[in-house]
Order: structure tokens, then C-alpha cells, then sequence
């Protein structure tokens, strides 16, 4: 009996830790889906709205490079998968991207693997398992939305319980590829650092081809090259096209075969990448545990300046466009004016999505907790504290390096929308890109100064409690986006107090605010950080 628990280890360590993971994040999926049935219906009553809403929206090419193709937006059963899906989509290819290495890659890193492959499990059971424990994880995530999805369907007598099933699965259709995506990276980098870059790389090409199918009808083929493409084609409710579902099943399940081959073959902790371990000497440069930290954190810099600057570059580029179609449209202003936006044309458009950015550099400060914890948990600090390092400089310094990081993807973000801007003749200024660049740092240094407070007692649930904060506040700006929010539960959403520079002046009272609340995090983190034993993992 106890060979045959020790033979499945891997899979009953995965499949808990990943069902945990899918049912928290198949939750917040499952509001959010009502949140689009009840905002809907409060916010478009009648038959006059909707159709202002179907004129807006539907054929409008800045939104649905934005957020998708909408379909029958006149119905309740049109709005919930356009409304849903614009955030679910990307949101849940990272939480699969970033829980497929952690229970895989990470795992091996820590040392873990050793000891289940030195029993009876073999490279290829425990691959075999940890594919299937991940599977099960995206099957648990997918319950609560099929349930939720066809309450709501019957509530509102809008569409049958089979489409709500079938949307169920397009949503959860993001987490499964780019899950498979991480799995596969994971047998082929040196690291999971290297693992997440891979993965992220490939999200972001992947969501590039989806905005630049929908800019021009002869660019409407790129749709078939990008996984989120195909899902969008699945029409759920609206269609139920069961192709596009069938293919990105089939992608999932090849991704995942060729990862599985790959680790059957390779050495426990081995990778096909190189991981470079040395570097060369340089006669010029930061030193100390400060420049560690720089050449340490380099190459995931680049990697968010570079992708930041092509997705704002593009948001730039076609907002003359989607500028022009909210400006005619009464339902759409009427959206836009919630979320604080003054300006009309190209300078709205820009505004609201450099409001996504700054919701996606929340994620990068989130995602340094977790690199910050992951240098204590696998045991990389000690060696620093055995030298002359203080936990309060070595803090300090990771820190300050994240927020320089912070501030110049921010800055990129906004001369790169600028760079795109200009080629459509709009006048607006790089000066005022510069100033919305900036102005959308505060919520990230917030999260990153309240999660090294947390840090420093609770050192495991930093990463988490960022990730929070964000799922929050991204849930309240996306209700307060089609209802009237009490003003109290609105100000608990970092993104409700960025206005939407440069279609509206930057609100610097509110960013001081936020900067000076995660100051002192940041120093209450600093005193409490050296009074408790390092954890390890």
C-alpha cells in the first residue's frame, strides 16, 4: 500500500496544490461572470441603449484590439463573453503560465524531484503525473464557472446550460494552452526564471497577433496563428463554434505530449537552454549585492520593457481609430466617463489602456515579491547574510532596484504610445505620454511596499497578497465600469484613484498618496525583516 502511495506522489502533490490554485481563480472568474449579467442589465435597460451599445462597439476596430471581437452586444448573451473575456483571457494565461512552473520547474529547483525519483517513480511517471495534476486543477477551475455561467443563463433566460458549458471551457481554454506552454518550457529551460520568460514571451506574441488581426481585414488571418485567437473564433453563446475548441484542445495536448517526451529523456535539472553561470568580469559597473541584484534582474527587465513597448506602440497606433468610434458613440462615453476620462478622441482611448499597463506593472511588482521570497526559500540568501550583508541593506537594495525597474518600463510604456500616436497626426505631445507613463507607477509601488511588510512577517504569503490586492482592484474597476459603485468600495481599487492621463490631468495627490502608503510599508517591512529566522521553502 505504501509503494503504491509512493508511486503517485507527484501526481497527488500536484493535482492538490493545482486544484487549490483553480478553484480560488475559477471563483473570481465566477464573479466576474455575474458582475457582466448584472452590469449589463442595469446599465443598458433598454432597447434604445443596447442598440447605441451594438453601434459603438461591435464594428469598432481600437476595441476590438482592445478587448475582442463583441458579438449580438444588444443581448445579454453577446455582452457576458465580450465583457468577460476582454480581462479573462490574458489574466487566466498567466495564472496558467505561472502555476505550471511553479508546481514543475520550481519543484525541481528546490531539490524536491530528487527524492521522488529516487523511489519508483520514473523522469516519465513523474512527468506523466505532473501533466496530469495540472490538468486537474484546470478542471476544477472550470466548475465554478460552468456553474455560475448557467445560473445566470437560465436566471436571465438568456441562453441554455449547454452554451454555458461551452463558454465555461473557452475561458478556462487560456490556462489550459499556456499552461501546456509553461509545462513544455519548463523541460527545456535551465530554470523556471528561464521558464516564465519563455512562457511570457510566447503570451505576448500571442496577444500581439491577436490585436493586429482585428486592426485591418487583411490582417484577420493572423487570428489562426495566436491560441487567443482561436478562442476568441470559438464564439461561445453567441455561436458555439466547436473548431476553434477542438484545435486549442489539441494544442494543450501536444504541447504537453512533446513536454512530457522531453523530460523523459533529460537529466533532473538539466535543460536544453544554456543558463549561463558565469559571467564575465567588468572593469565598470554596480558592485556588492546591488549589483547582483542589477545583473540578476537584467534580463527579466528587458524582457518587460520590450513587451510593454511594443503592446503600447501598438495601442498608440490605433487609437486614432478606436478614439473616433467612441467619441460617436453616447454608450460608450458614457463607460469611458466612469473611469474618469475627460478628453475625446485618441487621447480616450490611449487613457484607458494605459490604465491596463498600469495594472499589468501591479502584476511585475507582484511577481518581485515572489522572486524576492524565492531567493530566501531555495536557500540563495544565506550565503549572502554569511557575508557582510545586513537584512535590512539586502532588502533595501532588492527593493530599490524593483522600483527602478518599475519606473523606467513605465516611462518606455509611455514614450513607445507617443512613438505610436504619432504616426495618426492626433497633437498629442510626448510630454503628455511621458507624464501618464509615469503617473501609472504609484499602484505597483504600493503593492510592492505592502507586500515587503507582509514579507517580513509572513514571508510565504507576500506574492499572494499582491496578487490580491490587484485581482481586487481589477474586479472593482471592471464593475464600476458599467455600474454606479459606492464611492467607498470604489477607493479600495488602487486603479479607480490612476486617472486616465492623458484624457485627464494625472491625479499626483492620489499617486502621493499611494507612493507615501507604500513608503511606509516599505519601512515598517525594514524594521520587522530582521527579526524573524529565514524560511525556507
Amino acid at each position: 500500500m505504501a509503494s503504491d502511495a509512493s508511486s503517485t506522489v507527484v501526481l497527488r502533490q500536484t493535482f492538490r496544490r493545482a486544484t487549490r490554485t483553480g478553484l480560488g481563480w475559477g471563483v473570481v472568474f465566477a464573479l466576474i461572470v455575474v458582475d457582466s449579467a448584472v452590469g449589463y442589465q442595469m446599465s443598458y435597460p433598454t432597447a434604445q441603449s443596447r442598440a447605441y451599445l451594438v453601434a459603438s462597439l461591435e464594428h469598432n476596430v481600437g476595441i476590438a484590439a482592445l478587448l475582442g471581437q463583441g458579438r449580438d452586444l444588444g443581448s445579454i448573451a453577446g455582452w457576458i463573453p465580450f465583457h468577460s473575456m476582454a480581462s479573462l483571457l490574458p489574466l487566466g494565461a498567466i495564472v496558467g503560465l505561472l502555476t505550471a512552473s511553479r508546481l514543475t520547474r520550481a519543484e525541481e529547483d528546490a531539490g524536491r524531484w530528487e527524492y521522488f525519483l529516487s523511489g519508483r517513480t520514473t523522469r516519465l511517471g513523474a512527468a506523466v503525473q505532473a501533466a496530469l495534476g495540472l490538468a486537474g486543477g484546470i478542471a476544477v477551475m472550470w466548475i465554478p464557472v460552468a456553474v455560475t455561467a448557467a445560473i445566470v443563463g437560465s436566471y436571465y433566460d438568456a441562453y441554455s446550460t449547454t452554451a454555458a458549458l461551452f463558454y465555461a471551457a473557452a475561458l478556462v481554454g487560456a490556462p489550459a494552452v499556456f499552461g501546456a506552454v509553461s509545462f513544455l518550457a519548463a523541460q527545456v529551460a535551465s530554470s523556471r526564471h528561464q521558464a516564465n520568460m519563455i512562457g511570457a514571451a510566447m503570451l505576448g506574441i500571442a496577444y500581439l497577433l491577436r490585436m493586429v488581426s482585428s486592426t485591418a481585414p487583411g490582417l484577420s488571418w493572423l487570428r489562426w496563428v495566436s491560441p487567443l485567437g482561436w478562442i476568441d473564433a470559438m464564439h461561445p453563446v453567441t455561436g458555439t463554434s466547436w473548431p476553434p475548441g477542438l484545435l486549442v484542445a489539441a494544442a494543450a495536448l501536444a504541447i504537453t505530449s512533446a513536454g512530457i517526451v522531453i523530460a523523459s529523456k533529460r537529466d533532473l535539472g538539466a535543460g536544453a537552454l544554456p543558463d549561463r553561470e558565469t559571467a564575465h568580469s567588468r572593469r565598470f559597473g554596480f558592485g556588492g549585492h546591488a549589483g547582483l541584484d542589477v545583473v540578476l534582474s537584467r534580463s527579466t527587465a528587458i524582457a518587460w520593457i520590450v513587451a510593454l513597448a511594443v503592446v503600447s506602440g501598438v495601442f498608440g497606433w490605433i487609437s486614432k481609430a478606436g478614439g473616433e468610434a467612441i467619441t460617436g458613440s453616447t454608450s460608450a462615453q458614457d463607460m469611458i466617463r466612469r473611469m474618469g476620462v475627460i478628453r475625446a478622441g485618441a487621447a480616450a482611448y490611449l487613457g484607458v489602456t494605459l490604465l491596463m499597463v498600469g495594472a499589468t506593472l501591479a502584476l511585475g511588482a507582484a511577481a518581485q515579491l515572489g522572486a524576492v521570497r524565492a531567493e530566501e526559500a531555495e536557500g540563495r540568501l544565506d550565503h549572502l547574510l554569511a557575508r557582510p550583508v545586513s537584512p535590512r541593506r539586502w532588502l533595501a537594495a532588492k527593493v530599490g532596484v524593483g522600483t527602478a525597474m518599475l519606473v523606467v518600463e513605465a516611462v518606455v510604456a509611455g514614450a513607445a504610445g507617443w512613438v505610436g500616436v504619432s504616426t495618426q497626426g492626433t497633437g498629442l505631445q510626448l510630454g503628455e505620454l511621458l507624464q501618464a507613463g509615469v503617473s501609472i507607477v504609484p499602484p505597483a509601488l504600493l503593492v510592492l511596499g505592502v507586500g515587503v511588510m507582509i514579507y517580513a512577517v509572513l514571508p510565504r504569503y507576500a506574492a499572494a497578497a499582491g496578487y490580491a490586492i490587484i485581482a481586487w482592484s481589477f474586479l472593482i474597476e471592471l464593475v464600476g465600469a458599467v455600474t454606479d459603485l459606492n464611492h467607498w468600495i470604489k477607493d479600495t481599487s488602487l486603479l479607480v484613484h490612476i486617472a486616465p492621463a492623458p484624457a485627464a490631468s494625472p491625479d499626483w495627490l492620489s499617486a502621493s498618496v499611494m507612493v507615501g502608503i507604500g513608503l511606509v510599508a516599505f519601512a515598517a517591512g525594514l524594521l520587522l525583516f530582521p527579526k524573524r529566522d529565514l524560511a525556507g521553502s
